[in-house]
């Protein structure tokens, strides 16, 4: 199985970075893992111009967003990690799920396994995590993909995340 982990985090060796690598070092050995950090690809956020269906599925934007949908296609499963920015994922994140509208996933759906962690600073218990996993869940249904798993971890200084480390280390653990 093939697993792609898409670190959401603008911010450079913060929590979610630390967890995606935690998570990485942890995938199952029968498992090929590859781990990207978006905020090292310039990616646009989708303009809802269609140009893609008029152009064979390649958008008129030019930058990283190709060559990370593609990413997305080639993996059996992917796993979203993000902080939570006003009750939601990072807008960098959010901008590459929207151009994974190129390759009109409503006429070719493909089965994926899908995992989210989400990070915020607020109480396990506030809104913003239930209303990302709702969000998940419906791209889940709309696409025929599986969700696996939502963990979500409450670290607001950098390295806070690490007090959870067991929790970290047996995300695989989802049946």
């Amino acid at each position: 199985m093939k697993v792609l982990i898409v670190n959401g985090s603008p911010r450079k060796e913060g929590n979610s970075y630390k967890v995606s690598r935690i998570v990485g070092e942890n995938t199952p050995k029968e498992c090929k893992v590859e781990i990207v950090d978006i905020t090292k690809y310039k990616v646009a956020g989708c303009m809802g111009c269609d140009g893609c269906r008029k152009n064979h599925n390649l958008c008129v934007i030019k930058d990283d967003g190709k060559l990370l949908t593609d990413k997305f296609k080639e993996s059996d499963m992917i796993i979203f990690v993000s902080p939570m920015y006003w009750w939601g994922i990072s807008s960098q994140l959010k901008a590459y799920i929207d151009r994974l509208y190129v390759d009109d996933y409503l006429k070719n759906k493909k089965s994926k396994k899908i995992g989210i962690i989400s990070i915020g600073a607020d109480g396990l218990e506030d809104a913003e995590y239930s209303i990302v996993r709702t969000q998940f869940e419906s791209m889940c249904k709309y696409f025929d993909w599986e969700l696996i798993f939502s963990h979500s971890f409450c670290a607001l200084e950098k390295g806070e995340v690490l007090k959870d480390i067991e929790k970290i280390e047996k995300i695989w653990n989802y049946q």
